[in-house]
């Protein structure tokens, strides 16, 4: 059996739930002292070492859902 659960599939579902949840998700630019701490926020960062087509993939899925993320 195996335990690596993460494929697009379940990021998709994943995120959904998060929104589900109340979250919205941020980026970096959006970080300031003056946000309001009662509200959920995600900030999603991905680190892009070498696989740019798994990235692009990620970024899909992101964009179709109206989410942002940062990728590094």
């Amino acid at each position: 059996m195996s335990l690596n659960l993460f494929n697009l599939h379940n990021y998709s579902t994943m995120l959904n739930g998060a929104r589900e949840l109340g979250y919205s998700f941020i980026c970096f630019d959006q970080i300031n002292g003056n946000h309001d701490n009662k509200k959920k926020k995600c900030l999603l960062r991905h680190d892009v070492d070498s696989d740019v087509s798994a990235a692009l993939k990620i970024a899909n899925i992101e964009y179709h859902l109206g989410i942002k993320s940062t990728f590094f």
